[in-house]
């Protein structure tokens, strides 16, 4: 999804709601991976 929100903001034909919809998609995919990490490091300790 990042790398498809950065495809869609060089698209002139995307509106700035779809970018910003994109954008935090990404951020999210990337919070809930940070967080999954911690839970399986809390496991191997």
């Amino acid at each position: 999804l990042c790398h498809l929100a950065q495809h869609l903001t060089t698209s002139p034909s995307v509106t700035d709601n779809t970018i910003r919809y994109f954008q935090e998609q990404c951020v999210e995919t990337k919070a809930k991976r940070r967080r999954r990490g911690t839970a399986t490091a809390w496991h191997i300790h």
